[in-house]
């Protein structure tokens, strides 16, 4: 009987080596090619308005005293503008 179980446990021992080789390799990063250049990594900002978040390269922006601004649309960036006082 205890013949078995340490035959089992090397079985099960033999199981996981081999798994953990040919399962884990697949998980690496995969390289880029340099010909295809940087990676496009885009930041995330929220329209203050209707607080949606939009990718801050396809945002519509304006310059509110001093700070850019991003808005998903037109409309978003006129009513912030016409709801935003004069002197702020």
């Amino acid at each position: 009987m205890i013949r078995f179980i340490f035959i089992a446990l090397l079985v099960y021992l033999l199981y996981r080596l081999i798994r953990g080789i040919f399962i884990a390799a697949p998980k690496q990063q995969a390289r880029r090619d340099p010909a295809s250049g940087p990676a496009i990594v885009d930041e995330m900002v929220i329209d203050p308005v209707c607080r949606v978040y939009i990718p801050r390269r396809e945002a519509l922006t304006a310059r509110v005293a001093g700070e850019t601004v991003y808005f998903c649309s037109r409309e978003c960036m006129n009513k912030y503008l016409e709801d935003k006082p004069e002197n702020s």
